[in-house]
Protein backbone atom coordinates (compact mmCIF):
# COMPACT_ATOMS: atom_id res chain seq x y z
CA UNK A 1 0.00 0.00 0.00
CA UNK A 2 1.06 3.14 -0.85
CA UNK A 3 0.55 5.84 1.92
CA UNK A 4 2.28 8.95 -0.08
CA UNK A 5 -1.83 9.97 -0.84
CA UNK A 6 -2.98 11.98 2.34
CA UNK A 7 -6.33 11.47 1.49
CA UNK A 8 -5.87 7.61 1.20
CA UNK A 9 -3.96 7.57 4.03
CA UNK A 10 -6.21 9.33 6.71
CA UNK A 11 -9.11 7.34 4.79
CA UNK A 12 -6.96 4.21 6.10
CA UNK A 13 -6.13 5.61 9.28
CA UNK A 14 -9.85 6.17 10.16
CA UNK A 15 -10.94 2.89 8.97
CA UNK A 16 -8.25 1.45 10.60
CA UNK A 17 -8.72 3.89 13.98
CA UNK A 18 -12.47 2.74 13.65
CA UNK A 19 -11.62 -0.67 13.30
CA UNK A 20 -9.63 -0.53 16.21
CA UNK A 21 -11.97 1.32 18.41
CA UNK A 22 -14.54 -1.72 17.00
CA UNK A 23 -11.75 -4.44 18.41
CA UNK A 24 -11.80 -2.77 21.68
CA UNK A 25 -15.40 -2.48 22.04
CA UNK A 26 -15.82 -5.80 20.73
CA UNK A 27 -13.50 -7.43 23.22
CA UNK A 28 -14.25 -5.64 26.16
CA UNK A 29 -18.34 -6.67 25.24
CA UNK A 30 -16.74 -9.82 25.23
CA UNK A 31 -14.94 -9.37 28.23
CA UNK A 32 -17.63 -8.50 30.25
CA UNK A 33 -20.16 -11.37 29.08
CA UNK A 34 -17.00 -13.52 29.67
CA UNK A 35 -16.72 -11.75 33.42
CA UNK A 36 -20.53 -11.65 33.48
CA UNK A 37 -21.19 -15.70 33.08
CA UNK A 38 -18.44 -16.76 35.18
CA UNK A 39 -19.82 -14.73 38.14
CA UNK A 40 -22.48 -16.52 37.48
CA UNK A 41 -21.20 -20.03 37.55
CA UNK A 42 -19.10 -19.47 40.72
CA UNK A 43 -22.65 -18.30 42.07
CA UNK A 44 -24.13 -21.50 40.78
CA UNK A 45 -21.06 -23.48 42.04
CA UNK A 46 -21.41 -21.89 45.36
CA UNK A 47 -25.90 -22.22 45.41
CA UNK A 48 -24.54 -25.94 44.38
CA UNK A 49 -22.62 -26.61 47.07
CA UNK A 50 -24.99 -24.54 49.32
CA UNK A 51 -27.80 -27.12 48.41
CA UNK A 52 -25.47 -30.22 48.85
CA UNK A 53 -24.49 -29.18 52.51
CA UNK A 54 -28.58 -29.04 52.89
CA UNK A 55 -28.79 -32.27 51.41
CA UNK A 56 -26.17 -33.06 53.80
CA UNK A 57 -27.73 -32.03 56.94
CA UNK A 58 -31.41 -32.64 56.23
CA UNK A 59 -29.95 -36.15 55.44
CA UNK A 60 -28.75 -36.45 58.57
CA UNK A 61 -31.86 -34.63 60.33
CA UNK A 62 -34.29 -37.06 58.93
CA UNK A 63 -32.44 -39.93 60.18
CA UNK A 64 -31.95 -38.39 63.66
CA UNK A 65 -35.68 -37.89 63.58
CA UNK A 66 -35.89 -40.85 62.00
CA UNK A 67 -34.24 -42.45 65.10
CA UNK A 68 -36.47 -40.39 67.55
CA UNK A 69 -39.68 -41.54 65.40
CA UNK A 70 -38.10 -45.24 66.20
CA UNK A 71 -37.46 -44.17 70.14
CA UNK A 72 -40.82 -43.26 70.57
CA UNK A 73 -42.36 -45.84 68.55
CA UNK A 74 -40.56 -48.20 70.90
CA UNK A 75 -41.55 -46.47 74.14
CA UNK A 76 -45.64 -45.84 72.58
CA UNK A 77 -45.65 -49.98 72.08
CA UNK A 78 -43.86 -50.13 75.38
CA UNK A 79 -46.81 -48.10 76.85
CA UNK A 80 -49.15 -49.84 74.76
CA UNK A 81 -48.93 -53.39 76.31
CA UNK A 82 -48.68 -51.73 80.15
CA UNK A 83 -52.41 -50.05 79.20
CA UNK A 84 -53.38 -53.73 78.01
CA UNK A 85 -51.92 -55.71 81.49
CA UNK A 86 -53.76 -52.49 83.04
CA UNK A 87 -57.31 -53.46 81.29
CA UNK A 88 -56.34 -57.27 81.91
CA UNK A 89 -56.12 -56.74 85.21
CA UNK A 90 -59.35 -54.35 85.74
CA UNK A 91 -61.12 -56.69 83.65
CA UNK A 92 -60.38 -59.71 86.08
CA UNK A 93 -60.62 -56.97 88.29
CA UNK A 94 -64.19 -56.18 87.16
CA UNK A 95 -65.38 -60.01 86.42
CA UNK A 96 -64.11 -60.88 90.39
CA UNK A 97 -66.65 -58.01 91.00
CA UNK A 98 -69.28 -59.19 89.29
CA UNK A 99 -69.10 -62.80 90.95
CA UNK A 100 -69.18 -61.22 94.59
CA UNK A 101 -72.41 -59.49 93.22
CA UNK A 102 -73.61 -62.76 91.49
CA UNK A 103 -73.73 -64.48 94.61
CA UNK A 104 -75.54 -61.43 96.45
CA UNK A 105 -77.72 -62.21 93.70
CA UNK A 106 -78.57 -65.26 94.47
CA UNK A 107 -78.80 -64.78 98.14
CA UNK A 108 -80.76 -62.45 97.84
CA UNK A 109 -83.17 -64.08 95.38
CA UNK A 110 -83.31 -67.23 97.85
CA UNK A 111 -84.40 -65.03 100.78
CA UNK A 112 -87.58 -63.73 98.43
CA UNK A 113 -88.49 -67.16 97.76
CA UNK A 114 -88.62 -68.38 101.02
CA UNK A 115 -89.87 -65.39 102.22
CA UNK A 116 -86.96 -65.22 104.73
CA UNK A 117 -84.40 -66.89 105.83
CA UNK A 118 -85.16 -70.20 106.57
CA UNK A 119 -86.47 -73.41 104.71
CA UNK A 120 -82.90 -72.93 102.17
CA UNK A 121 -82.28 -76.48 101.04
CA UNK A 122 -78.19 -78.26 100.93
CA UNK A 123 -78.91 -77.95 96.89
CA UNK A 124 -79.06 -73.95 97.34
CA UNK A 125 -76.18 -73.44 99.43
CA UNK A 126 -74.48 -76.01 96.88
CA UNK A 127 -75.10 -73.56 94.32
CA UNK A 128 -74.87 -70.89 96.40
CA UNK A 129 -71.08 -72.12 97.05
CA UNK A 130 -70.50 -72.69 93.56
CA UNK A 131 -71.45 -69.30 92.48
CA UNK A 132 -69.14 -67.82 96.06
CA UNK A 133 -66.01 -70.33 94.52
CA UNK A 134 -65.74 -68.00 91.14
CA UNK A 135 -64.58 -65.37 92.79
CA UNK A 136 -61.67 -67.20 93.33
CA UNK A 137 -60.90 -65.92 97.24
CA UNK A 138 -61.29 -68.96 99.57
CA UNK A 139 -61.90 -66.92 103.15
CA UNK A 140 -65.16 -65.72 101.05
CA UNK A 141 -65.94 -69.12 100.51
CA UNK A 142 -64.86 -70.30 104.05
CA UNK A 143 -67.08 -67.35 105.06
CA UNK A 144 -70.43 -68.75 103.01
CA UNK A 145 -69.65 -72.44 104.91
CA UNK A 146 -69.31 -70.53 107.99
CA UNK A 147 -72.55 -68.50 107.42
CA UNK A 148 -74.55 -72.26 105.86
CA UNK A 149 -72.76 -74.32 109.14
CA UNK A 150 -73.12 -72.13 112.45
CA UNK A 151 -76.87 -71.93 113.28
CA UNK A 152 -75.64 -71.99 116.52
CA UNK A 153 -75.26 -67.94 115.85
CA UNK A 154 -78.30 -66.00 114.84
CA UNK A 155 -78.92 -65.23 111.20
CA UNK A 156 -78.88 -61.71 111.37
CA UNK A 157 -75.02 -61.94 112.16
CA UNK A 158 -74.53 -64.19 109.55
CA UNK A 159 -76.16 -62.40 107.02
CA UNK A 160 -74.61 -58.81 107.93
CA UNK A 161 -71.14 -60.84 107.94
CA UNK A 162 -71.89 -62.18 104.28
CA UNK A 163 -73.35 -58.97 103.05
CA UNK A 164 -70.37 -56.92 104.43
CA UNK A 165 -67.92 -59.69 103.26
CA UNK A 166 -69.80 -59.68 99.75
CA UNK A 167 -69.49 -55.87 99.50
CA UNK A 168 -66.30 -55.67 100.50
CA UNK A 169 -65.04 -58.00 97.97
CA UNK A 170 -66.88 -55.59 95.13
CA UNK A 171 -65.16 -52.68 96.27
CA UNK A 172 -61.58 -53.88 96.79
CA UNK A 173 -62.10 -55.09 93.38
CA UNK A 174 -63.18 -52.02 91.41
CA UNK A 175 -60.58 -50.48 89.21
Amino acid sequence: MDFSDPVKSKKIFILMLVLTIMFFVGAGVLGYFYYEKFKAYKSLASDKQKLEDQLRNSSTTWQKKNNDLEKDKAQLQKDKKTLQDQIAADRAKIDKAKAYLETLVYVNQLIADHGGLVGWTEAEFQEGRRIAETTGDSSYVDLVDWCWNRRDINQITRLTRFYKASTDGISSNLP
